[in-house]
């Protein structure tokens, strides 16, 4: 297995060297880091918390909060999903002639 991509990011004004996250580019990485950035701001100026650590960890929270969110959904719509693709699959097949 090939070592993870490291890329020195800025996360609210403060530098973080040779983050690595494994199964990410640097690319993704950067993105994430952003992200983290954008929502650490956003939460400053809607709560006028001045404590970057309190700060990283309700930006923590409510990331971790969306990703539940998004699990949540994909779980509750997988067995509809499942059954609409078994009928286009069935659906393609009649329309091309494979039985």
């Amino acid at each position: 297995m090939s070592k993870p991509d490291k890329i020195d990011v800025v996360i609210y004004k403060r530098d973080f060297r040779g983050i690595a996250l494994e199964g990410l580019t640097q690319l993704e990485i950067s993105s994430c880091a952003a992200k983290v950035d954008e929502r650490m701001k956003q939460i400053a100026q809607e709560t006028n918390i001045a404590d970057s650590s309190k700060l990283a960890i309700r930006a923590a929270l409510e990331i971790a909060a969306e990703l539940q969110r998004t699990q949540n959904q994909l779980e509750s719509l997988t067995p509809a999903d499942d059954k609409r693709v078994d009928g286009m699959i069935i659906k393609l097949e009649k329309a091309v002639g494979v039985e």
